[in-house]
């Protein structure tokens, strides 16, 4: 079976702004978490920056004000030892519109939004390569040479689904079922990001590692604009220093036997994907999600008909329409604005 690399590039690009915080927006930001709490603790429109921009009641980790957007997550605070921003852009988003585009989006931001000069750094970037045709099996965690002495092996029966190095502020390399894992997020789009050379009949193996502030720093990188430059350099460390796949021989030295030829092909990944745009991943995203949600959905809505009484798919759309109506009533809310509501947090809404 030939092993071939269908993408490969960023899955992961987190960024940390150096910032002034202006008091107007900070009472803008108190004032809209204090009212999302009085709302039942539901996110209210900032009213600033990109449309679908929202706050939240309560913190995200060590950042007071947790906003919320389609395309990321976004943590501001007054902190004196923590960056005033921090930047979490979605998987969805940054392989829609690529690396580059995510950046352009954080510096739209912080224009619209902070109204002050911001510094970005790189706290944590994925790289990542999918292959087919490479079967890893249990056995093989023995043939790795990792710099990290940490690991872990995932096993459903006796089907290998993961193994995973490192841990903490560093380094942490996984090599995993990308294909159970879309299976089980409802990621479908990922094909479109494969392309042609994806057959659907065999498994997509992840080999990825997530490189962290302490260790982009021991590189010197900070900027984004650092990170990407040097995307193959840390590949190369990566793959040929940080962990490799040898050959089973009889030297006990792991590091002296050659590398696998398997590996050899992984260590050549590009690293070049760009974005596939945002109605590939929308329409991809949502036949992952209705995939998911239809059997749980069938079930509720078949058992609902039963206690009230429907006997055919005429008088269940009936009873349901009937329910729908009254609880427009006791909400106050009606369908349309609620249906409109989870469009806009789907990043859908016009």
């Amino acid at each position: 079976m030939t092993v071939r690399i269908l993408a490969s590039g960023l899955d992961a690009l987190y960024l940390s702004g150096t910032t002034e915080l202006r008091q107007t927006f900070l009472a803008l930001l108190e004032a809209r978490r204090e009212s999302a709490a009085n709302q039942g603790n539901m996110s209210v429109p900032l009213g600033l920056g990109p449309e679908g921009l929202s706050v939240g009641w309560g913190p995200w980790g060590q950042y007071r004000f947790r906003l919320e957007h389609p395309n990321a997550l976004i943590g501001l605070t007054q902190s004196a030892n923590l960056p005033q921003v921090r930047i979490q852009p979605r998987a969805e988003f940054l392989h829609a519109v690529g690396p580059e585009g995510v950046i352009q989006w954080c510096n739209r931001f912080a224009a619209e939004v902070l109204a002050a000069p911001t510094l970005w750094q790189v706290s944590r970037v994925d790289l990542f390569a999918d292959i087919q045709g490479w079967e890893v099996t249990a056995s093989d965690r023995r043939q790795f040479s990792a710099r990290a002495k940490a690991r872990r092996t995932y096993e459903t029966g006796d089907d290998l689904t993961g193994l995973q190095w490192g841990a903490g502020k560093s380094i942490l390399a996984r090599i995993y079922d990308k294909t159970v894992e879309i299976h089980n997020k409802g990621t479908d789009w990922w094909p479109s990001v494969w392309g042609d050379a994806y057959n659907p009949t065999q498994r997509v193996v992840r080999a990825e590692f997530q490189v962290k502030r302490d260790a982009l720093r021991e590189f010197g990188l900070h900027s984004p604009e650092q990170v990407l430059a040097t995307r193959p350099m840390l590949w190369k460390y990566l793959t040929e220093n940080w962990l490799s796949l040898r050959d089973s021989t009889g030297d006990s030295n792991l590091s002296r036997r050659p590398v696998h030829s398997d590996w050899q092909v992984i260590q050549a990944a590009q690293l070049d994907a760009e974005g596939i745009g945002k109605d590939l991943v929308r329409s991809g995203a949502a036949a992952g999600d209705l995939r998911r949600i239809i059997p749980a959905l069938v079930g509720y809505a078949t058992r609902f008909g039963a206690l009230a009484g429907a006997v055919t798919l005429d008088d269940l759309l009936d009873v349901m329409h009937d329910m729908l109506i009254d609880d427009e009533r006791a909400r106050g809310v009606s369908v349309e604005e609620r249906l409109y509501l989870k469009a806009q947090d789907l990043g859908w809404a016009a």
